[in-house]
């Protein structure tokens, strides 16, 4: 059998790992315990909020969420219907005028 006494290791360490390697590592393994802990409350408190993403372009509103994309109108002041420009009415009036047409 060979002798291997002599044989010096290059992996082992001769010196244990100084002050700050110990104090870095302490509080390493202190904030990854309390991100195992705080994370999955926080994701569930997140989850419950539901949050959403709501992107107003033009007269329409889009709203990212837990549901996908959804597309609506916007419902805020100054963005409801002009009264103007209401499409029964114009019906009713182009009608009108195409009547007295015929007569």
């Amino acid at each position: 059998m060979r002798d291997v006494s002599s044989l010096e290791p290059q992996w082992e360490v001769d010196s244990e790992p100084g002050l700050r390697m110990r104090i870095l590592l302490g509080g390493a393994s202190i904030a990854a315990r309390l991100i195992r802990g705080i994370a999955p409350r926080a994701f569930h408190f997140a989850r419950g909020q539901r949050p959403s993403l709501s992107i107003g372009w033009g007269t329409r509103e889009y709203r990212i969420g837990r549901e996908g994309l959804e597309r609506r109108r916007r419902s805020e002041a100054g963005w409801e219907d002009n009264p103007r420009s209401n499409y029964n009415e114009a019906v009713a009036k182009k009608q009108a005028k195409s009547a007295k047409k015929a007569l």
